[in-house]
């Protein structure tokens, strides 16, 4: 199980890059995934939506991303973004966690890897 703390930030991070994805770069197709590893946990957002050209990010510094990158630090995690214009954007959060992350196990079992992923769709007559 993750700690409330983590579970938290990486929900808003989540719904922080779902906002944007639909917002600004009108994304169609959004995939959100989960990957629980016994050090780590890495969530992924991607979209097929504009895009945007890397080096915008710093120059339009938008609050989304300032807080985003605020809520990966609290947590000691590593977020990147990838972007291409018209080939959509990837974020993902790296949170390290071997000493918070407890995989439940049944005795004498070693502990396994769990992810868990899905997708939502704009119908193509939807704004």
């Amino acid at each position: 199980e993750l700690p409330g703390r983590i579970e938290q930030e990486l929900y808003h991070i989540a719904l922080e890059a779902l906002n944007n994805a639909l917002k600004h770069a009108k994304a169609t197709l959004v995939t959100i995934s989960i990957d629980a590893e016994e050090d780590r946990v890495e969530l992924k957002v991607v979209d097929n939506g504009a895009g945007f050209a890397l080096s915008d990010l710093e120059a339009t510094r938008g609050m989304g991303l300032v807080i985003m990158r605020e809520r990966a630090k609290e947590l000691n995690a590593v977020l990147t973004i990838n972007s291409t214009p018209g080939e959509g954007t990837q974020v993902k959060v790296i949170v390290p966690c071997a000493d918070t992350l407890s995989v439940k196990t049944e005795e004498g079992a070693k502990p396994s890897t769990g992810e868990v992923s899905g997708h939502a769709e704009r119908p193509g007559g939807l704004p």
